[in-house]
């Protein structure tokens, strides 16, 4: 089942565990070679992800090509306004004012009985322009022991020539570092866009990551036209090679390659549809292997109430041995106020379902309050059941 509806709401952000493709490993095939992990490449092929954009105050200074098509007014007045941001921005050059530090958000450590907290420990100042650090709790944490497992590095910025303030390559690059008991493990990415016009944008990535003693180095590029007022035209290309035993790329190896074709449509200002399909071939000595991924989601937005989102979307994998469908509906919004006054309080809903037709599924749902703490009664349920099961059950049980 591709996961990719299943994150559709909140995008992947610094500070979470990326999804590898050691996690869909094929089997061993194929003259003593491994084949690459199709159903990973089919769900990256086909995953809906726009180009990088560029820092929020440089999106608002229209493109020569937007300019060209405005009337001589409005020219005018778009070009005074372009030529004050480059002054500006080459003043702050000039200046080389030293940003101001932030206090870095502490990781989500797991809930503990212990009275020593220990997230101060991990209280520092960084600076958003230069490279960013951070801790990640793996998943499967015990009592006592913070779980952190995973560094996270992250660099943001946009490559242009020195002295160039509009333009360039917003480029981020992260890499995440897994140590256990176990093993060791490493996922890096670079990702790169860039805008030829207004309407036109190619985005080029490369992402390495090893499964066991093998290295997947993945490469992938897509270019988006608008179509027009309400359409976006999307095609790619993914290629990628197994390296076995730490081997580089250009060794001997497995390969893979797929294409793609998307498109997006507003179909009303509050409603968007998107739909994708993807191919995958894979050789590996004397054996292939192809793979075919369907992908649609539907986003619901209600007029006055960007607070409030709804996702439906479903997905199929058809592989030459097997089949898998699934859906995925999703929803986040906000609770009105105690007091009844009207407007939106700071408690945040979300809940998420998904189910395919290997019958595996799963329901979620959470609450994030500021200004209900009653709500934090409900975890007398989870509890109740623990102590019973801890004194009158006569086996293990779940919860």
């Amino acid at each position: 089942f591709i996961p990719m509806p299943n994150n559709v709401l909140k995008p992947g952000e610094a500070g979470k565990k990326k999804r590898g493709a050691g996690q869909m490993m094929n089997p061993y095939m194929g003259m003593g070679m491994k084949m690459p992990p199709l159903g990973w490449l089919l769900s990256r092929l086909v995953d809906f992800r726009g180009p990088r954009k560029a820092p929020e105050d440089e999106r608002e200074i229209p493109m020569q090509d937007e300019i060209n098509t405005m009337s001589p007014e409005e020219q005018a007045a778009a070009l005074r306004k372009k030529r004050m941001f480059l002054k500006q921005k080459a003043e702050e050059a000039r200046a080389q004012d030293d940003p101001v530090p932030m206090l870095a958000p502490p990781p989500q450590l797991g809930p503990s009985f212990d009275s020593d907290i220990s997230s101060h420990h991990f209280s520092v100042y960084e600076d958003p322009t230069k490279v960013l650090i951070r801790p990640i709790v793996g998943e499967g944490g015990v009592d006592h022991v913070d779980g952190i497992d995973t560094i996270h590095i992250e660099k943001q910025m946009v490559l242009r020539p020195s002295g160039q303030y509009l333009g360039g390559v917003p480029t981020l690059a992260y890499c995440q570092l897994t140590k256990d008991k176990d093993q060791f493990n490493c996922q890096s990415q670079v990702e790169g866009s860039y805008f030829h016009t207004s309407g036109w944008a190619t985005t080029m990535e490369v992402n390495g990551q090893t499964i066991g003693r093998d290295v997947l180095y993945t490469s992938r590029a897509e270019t988006r036209v608008k179509t027009g007022g309400k359409n976006k035209l999307t095609a790619g290309l993914i290629v990628s090679k197994l390296g076995e035993d730490y081997s580089h790329p250009f060794k001997n190896s497995t390969i893979a390659y797929g294409m793609k074709i998307d498109d997006r449509v507003k179909i009303t200002p509050n409603a968007k549809l998107r739909t994708s399909v993807g191919r995958v071939y894979t050789k590996a000595g004397n054996m292939k292997d192809h793979g075919t991924a369907v992908a649609a989601d539907l986003r619901l937005r209600p007029d006055g109430d960007p607070s409030t989102r709804l996702l439906i979307g479903g997905s199929a994998v058809v592989q030459k041995r097997d089949t898998t469908i699934g859906g995925n509906i999703a929803t986040e919004f906000r609770i009105p106020k105690a007091s009844g006054r009207g407007g939106k309080s700071d408690t945040t809903v979300s809940a998420n379902s998904s189910y395919n037709n290997k019958g595996n599924g799963s329901i979620t749902a959470r609450v994030n309050s500021h200004d209900y703490p009653q709500l934090a009664l409900t975890m007398i349920v989870p509890v109740a059941k623990a102590i019973f099961d801890r004194f009158f059950s006569s086996g293990p049980s779940e919860f």
